[in-house]
């Protein structure tokens, strides 16, 4: 699996690749607020736009909005 990274302003940021997500849990939640609980190495910063593609080659994404 790979996660793309978008800035605030959309600028790309760089991918997530496999060595780099130590974990990913994707909530697709009924009333349209999608969650992902993210373990990674790459240096996220709170504002940035996760994309990824799942199982069914869906786009998904989600603002990153806070630190752990």
């Amino acid at each position: 699996m790979r996660v793309d990274v978008y800035s605030r302003h959309d600028a790309y940021v760089g991918t997530i690749g496999a060595r780099q997500l130590l974990g990913f849990v994707w909530t697709d939640c009924l009333n349209g607020e999608d969650t992902v609980d993210i373990t990674t190495t790459f240096p996220l910063k709170e504002g940035y736009r996760l994309v990824w593609q799942d199982l069914n080659g869906v786009p998904h994404a989600v603002s990153y909005t806070h630190l752990r």
